[in-house]
Parts: C-alpha cells; sequence; structure tokens
C-alpha cells in the first residue's frame, strides 16, 4: 500500500496508510466534488470543465529550461476549494481571509472543518490558551502595521511612469531599443501547510507574452495571517525574488508587475500590489480573481447583476467606494472567460492603464504573467521540488 495521499501527494498519517489511498482532507474534497454538476462549465482554466482547459496547448504548460520533464497536471489541486484547505481557520462574518494568494471576505458566517493533525497533542484547555496568547499577539502586531500601512501609503503614486504611458500608446521598444517588461508574481502553497510554500516571479515580453525570466524558490512564511495585512506577510519574499533578478538578468527587470491580489480595492486603500510598489519602487497592479469587500464596496445582488452583463473582452464597470472614489474595475479579460477580474491601482500608474495591461496581457481569464506565476509554482510544489529554479532567456539580437 502506498504511503502517499494520491491526491495531494503528502505522507499518510500513521494508522491512515492501510488500506487508504488518500488523506482526510483529500477524501472530503473527492466527495463534495463527485456531489457538482458535472456538466457545469468552469472558469478556472486548469480543470477538465473549464472551456479554455481544452484551448491550452500543451506547450503552454512546461517549464522553459525543462520542457520534457516538468509538465503541469491540471487535474490536480487547482480549485479554490483545494487551496482554502491550505489556509484552514474560523472565518466569523464579514472577516477577511486568504486563499489562494487572494483576500477574501465573507458575506455569511462560514465554518470551515479544522484539520484535526494542527492540534495533535493539545487538550481542549491548552487550545483554548494558546487562542487567547495568539489573540493578544495579533493585535499588538496588527497595530504596529497599521501604523506602517499608513506612512507607505503618503508615498503612494497614481500616475503613469513615461515607460507605461509610452507603452499605452503604442511604442513597443524603448528609445534605447529595448522592449518593454511585465511581470507576475505569485505564491502557492503546500496543501494543509501555511508557513512552506513556493514564490514565483516571472516576467513577459511585450507584445507576444513570450517568457524571458522565471525564478522559483521554496520560502517560509512566519508573519502570522492577519485579515487587511496580507503583505506584511508575503511581500518580503517577492522582494528577494525582485533582487534576484536584478543581480541576475537586470536588462529583464520589468516595466510593471502584476500580483495576484488588491491594490487600492483594499479596506483601508493599501492592498498587496500598493505595500510592494512602494518598497520596491516599481510600477504594480493588483488583480484579483474574488471581490473584497471594501469601503462599502460589496458584491451584492447589485454586483452580480452587473457582472452578468459582461459579454466580451473589455466590458467592465468601476468600483466606486461610498465616498465616490474609483478602487478599481470590474474586467471581463477574455471573451471565452464568463467570471470576471479585479483589477486595482497599486502604484506608479493609472486605473485606464492598468485595465490596458490586464487587457493586453490575458491570453485566457487570468494576465499571463500572473498566470504563469500561479501554474508554475503549483508544479513546483506538486513535484515536490525544494531547489532554487531560475531561467534566464537569451537576449535576442
Amino acid at each position: 500500500m502506498n504511503d502517499f495521499c494520491c491526491g495531494c501527494g503528502i505522507l499518510l498519517p500513521i494508522g491512515d496508510v492501510n488500506n487508504e489511498t488518500m488523506c482526510k482532507v483529500c477524501k472530503r474534497e473527492a466527495s463534495l466534488r463527485q456531489l457538482n454538476n458535472k456538466s457545469q462549465t468552469c472558469d478556472c482554466e486548469y480543470c477538465e470543465r473549464s472551456d479554455n482547459y481544452k484551448l491550452l496547448p500543451s506547450k503552454e504548460t512546461k517549464f522553459f529550461s525543462q520542457p520534457e520533464h516538468l509538465q503541469f497536471s491540471p487535474t490536480q489541486n487547482h480549485n479554490e476549494l483545494d487551496f482554502r484547505i491550505s489556509q484552514i481557520h474560523f472565518v466569523d462574518k464579514n472577516e477577511s481571509f486568504l486563499c489562494g494568494g487572494n483576500e477574501f471576505t465573507t458575506c455569511n458566517q462560514v465554518v470551515q472543518e479544522q484539520s484535526s493533525d494542527i492540534l495533535i497533542g493539545l487538550n481542549s484547555n491548552e487550545q483554548e490558551e494558546n487562542k487567547a496568547v495568539d489573540s493578544l499577539i495579533s493585535e499588538e502586531i496588527k497595530q504596529q502595521w497599521e501604523s506602517e500601512q499608513l506612512f507607505y501609503k503618503e508615498q503612494l503614486i497614481q500616475k503613469d511612469t513615461s515607460a507605461i504611458a509610452a507603452l499605452i500608446s503604442g511604442h513597443r521598444r524603448k528609445a534605447d531599443g529595448s522592449r518593454y517588461y511585465v511581470g507576475g508574481v505569485d505564491i502557492s502553497f503546500i496543501v494543509g501547510n501555511s508557513v512552506d510554500a513556493c514564490a514565483c516571479l516571472c516576467v513577459v515580453r511585450m507584445p507576444d507574452l513570450e517568457v524571458v525570466y522565471q525564478k522559483m524558490e521554496m520560502i517560509q512564511l512566519t508573519q502570522p495571517y492577519i485579515p487587511g495585512f496580507l503583505a506584511f506577510r508575503e511581500v518580503p519574499a517577492l522582494l528577494k525574488l525582485l533582487e534576484d533578478l536584478k543581480a541576475n538578468a537586470p536588462h529583464y527587470f520589468p516595466d510593471v508587475i502584476l500580483l495576484d491580489g488588491n491594490g487600492i480595492l483594499h479596506p483601508r486603500g493599501f492592498g498587496l500590489a500598493c505595500q510592494l510598489g512602494v518598497l520596491a519602487q516599481v510600477p504594480t497592479v493588483g488583480i484579483a480573481k474574488t471581490l473584497i469587500s471594501a469601503q462599502g464596496i460589496v458584491d451584492d445582488q447589485n454586483h452580480k447583476n452587473k457582472k452578468a452583463e459582461l459579454k466580451e473582452a473589455g466590458d467592465g464597470f468601476e468600483l466606486i467606494s461610498d465616498t465616490g472614489e474609483t478602487l478599481g474595475m470590474c474586467l471581463r479579460a477574455h471573451d471565452k472567460a464568463q467570471n470576471p477580474i479585479y483589477v486595482s491601482v497599486g502604484h506608479m500608474i493609472s486605473l485606464r492603464s492598468s485595465v490596458w495591461l490586464a487587457l493586453e496581457c490575458s491570453k485566457y481569464r487570468i494576465p499571463e504573467p500572473v498566470r504563469r506565476a500561479d501554474i508554475d509554482s503549483r508544479e513546483y510544489l506538486r513535484q515536490g521540488k525544494t531547489e532554487p529554479y531560475e531561467f534566464i532567456a537569451p537576449v535576442e539580437n
């Protein structure tokens, strides 16, 4: 009998090995998936029920330096429910929570089943004491991070750099003859593990979206996750990737970076994309797959009705706060992707240019730099790799 779960690949706990092929989490999710209507289409672009899945050529799902050995399995742990398992915790009404790199906010109470192996060896009193200590620590950290967030926010710029202005006006090369590059970053978690993860930076060339640089490495996210402060947990690892790029391939440093997360579309107007942009002093754009409730913007019935009216690529509507400020755009990025994305300014770029970039970079629902970072970092984890991976394309003549 195999000692490893056939779903996620983790080592089965002692006692689960005999007559078992899947861990408890994967068995539960497999049962849920069997209850789903298999004829229902899916916009995830990864599974067999997606319209876009059949359109995805095999060469699009391989690493670039080892195309024959590292292939992406589109049916393995690539739906939203699977990635909620990697960040299991109890969620109260209107509390934001982490899912696949995005911040989500619940409108109704959601209680997720806690994995049985998280609290092994602790009795109920010890568990309550640990929760109380964690709550005090989190509140202290939250106050410190709020202060830092306000400091960084004062440096935020929502105007285009000269390079971005030239790019959206139709220029394909810079004055020195070099090309424009767009980066994408994402962090993928090991299922059932909220600490060990793979951080990925992917850089594509405009306008053909050819990948010219990619770096993946295992990281440990030791900072606690506090709703609304995702940047303090993930940005240090992303800054490290940018430093490596500057050291090893500075000619491919991106003119703008797209992130799987939010920019000013945030409860305090300063999300993951903003913080990375300010600290790295690089233009950034937030690309979220799900709407975060922020400043009066909610996923209510009116919002759902507007989404239903988005019929083709480029259709969208502004997300306006309760104070009248435009925080982002709900955008249909591809004709074949029914579900929209949520685009918001990160730093040193306008919303108009952010939307233009999202459309120009989208072969599917998600803009290519972020999609590649997402897909390849998940595959890196699936194969159990631990050594850093870096690809640098030859400089074109």
